[in-house]
């Protein structure tokens, strides 16, 4: 397992979306859900929200580390415990991993799309539980999880930020 920290400032023009993409050379090989892993790059993208009308905004936390490992057959369940240090409200969505410049891959298919058995890949919106019920085929997949924060501005619900969790 390695940890990186990346630390920089940058100071930017004014409110606005901005997407935060860090790219790393190459994935492990031989990843199933996926065509050429190896010579695919490891890309997530969060998004930073320069909102006035939200104010300022803290990113979510994830405290459980990507570092489960599934078993054959039997459910499985992964939960990043985000914590959200504003107390903002949390959604949580699966996504396409990304690759080249931190563009989603056209090749990548969801776990339980690789086998033709009757396993489901879901994730809980509200809880954020990932689950594979039940993984059918040996191997390693890449799994991609969107956690968004919302904050009620004005009684009306506004996105304030967006983190994305790639897993093996």
């Amino acid at each position: 397992i390695q940890v990186n920290v990346y630390r920089g400032a940058h100071t930017y023009g004014g409110p606005g979306v901005y997407p935060l993409t860090v790219e790393d050379p190459n994935r492990n090989e031989g990843v199933l859900n996926m065509t050429g892993s190896v010579d695919t790059p490891f890309a997530i993208q969060s998004l930073l929200i320069i909102d006035p009308l939200a104010g300022q905004n803290n990113s979510v936390k994830l405290l459980n580390p990507a570092t489960e490992n599934a078993c054959l057959n039997q459910l499985w369940i992964h939960n990043p415990a985000a914590h959200d240090p504003d107390g903002d409200i949390l959604t949580y969505s699966l996504v396409p991993c990304r690759g080249f410049n931190g563009e989603l891959m056209p090749s990548y298919q969801f776990p339980d799309e690789v086998s033709s058995a009757e396993d489901v890949f879901s994730i809980d919106p509200q809880t954020g539980d990932l689950t594979w019920d039940t993984p059918q085929i040996p191997g390693e997949y890449n799994v991609a999880l969107r956690i968004e924060e919302w904050r009620e501005v004005n009684g009306q619900l506004r996105k304030v930020g967006e983190v994305i969790r790639d897993l093996q």
